[in-house]
């Protein structure tokens, strides 16, 4: 994203926060991360999926095989047998 201008917004209690280019919110240790959902990222990681929340906390386990994003607070996981 060189010489392109982005940043990344965080809203908190009716307020936005707007970080530099290249703050990291989240950090890079996942190997993949999709949008959010409610609130909740589906992020994989050495091959299982878990659940973040907007700060980065690990809020569902990294430990299914694949997940689908919430939905009116639900969410589809699946584990092989």
């Amino acid at each position: 994203m060189k010489g392109k201008k982005w940043w990344i917004e965080k809203k908190e209690v009716g307020k936005k926060k707007k970080y530099k280019t290249g703050d990291v919110v989240i950090p890079f240790k996942y190997d993949e991360a999709y949008n959010f959902s409610e609130g909740l990222a589906p992020v994989k990681l050495n091959g299982k999926y878990g659940f973040i929340d907007k700060s980065g906390k690990e809020v569902v386990p990294i430990k299914y095989d694949n997940v689908w994003a919430f939905k009116e607070g639900l969410a589809g996981v699946k584990i092989k047998r």
